[in-house]
């Protein structure tokens, strides 16, 4: 964190809450009896144990020293894990320090890949979407693990649910669909799902022809102007595998 205010900030109230429904414990063991950690750490001050709220989606650090001035940034952090079987994905944590809050830095959720001619991998940069603002570009990297010669895919992209990310651009229809593009810069028009959440995209030709070619997939989203804050990931379904994209921020309103 930083201090963007005009005077010295020593100590702070922290409250750090877990993403809901993204199946996230507390500590490096979820659901392991006695290895939940309730432990905030702040680099180059020390640790500062926590009290967990009643629902448990919540820990509360008292009078957590700082000694930051003006303009100098802190380091903290918590320990989390996630729940077996839970989807790929990004999510965030949010930390509440002394009122202002924010989301942590995207947490990948990873499941273990099966063997496949290819992987598809998330963008390492974050896309930030602001609500009803400009459209974002939101995609994978196609990889060939095996040196075989990858063949045409059908390719589905799913928004995530309850976030209210919507397709396309905002001078045009939510109806039309997105296109998906390679790095030979194809574009391929998609099929809507009927619940408006799935674009489909036959015959897609992923360009990769020898052991580590890659290939860079993407779809056009943005936020309606409802949408909350959030940190998430859009789903690429290929080859019947489940691939998450980078992470994607609804950015809350500024305080």
């Amino acid at each position: 964190m930083t201090n963007t205010g005009t005077a010295p900030l020593t100590s702070a109230k922290v409250t750090v809450t877990l993403p809901a429904g993204r199946g996230l414990g507390w500590g490096l063991g979820w659901g392991v009896p006695g290895i939940p950690d309730y432990q905030l750490n702040v680099l180059d001050v020390g640790e500062f144990r926590g009290t967990l709220s009643p629902i448990g989606n919540a820990l509360t650090f008292e009078n957590v020293v700082l000694n930051l001035a003006p303009g100098e940034s802190r380091v903290m952090w918590v320990a989390v894990s996630a729940r077996a079987g839970e989807p790929e994905g990004y999510t965030a944590l949010t930390f509440d320090v002394g009122g202002m809050r924010s989301f942590s830095a995207p947490i990948h959720i990873k499941t273990p890949q099966l063997s496949s001619e290819f992987w598809l991998l998330p963008w390492e940069s974050e896309v930030l979407l602001s609500r009803g603002g400009a459209v974002g570009e939101v995609g994978v990297i196609a990889v060939n693990v095996t040196g075989e010669l990858v063949g045409k895919q059908t390719v589905e992209v799913t928004l995530p649910t309850d976030t209210r990310l919507v397709w396309g651009r905002p001078d045009r229809s939510d109806h039309l669909p997105a296109v998906i593009t390679d790095n030979c810069t194809t574009t391929y028009p998609g099929s809507l799902s009927d619940d408006k959440q799935t674009l489909t995209f036959d015959n897609v030709e992923l360009v990769l022809p020898d052991l580590g070619s890659q290939s860079a997939l993407w779809v056009a989203v943005r936020a309606a102007r409802d949408a909350p804050p959030v940190v998430t990931s859009l789903m690429f379904y290929a080859c019947g595998k489940a691939w998450a994209s980078g992470p994607v921020q609804v950015a809350p309103e500024a305080v």
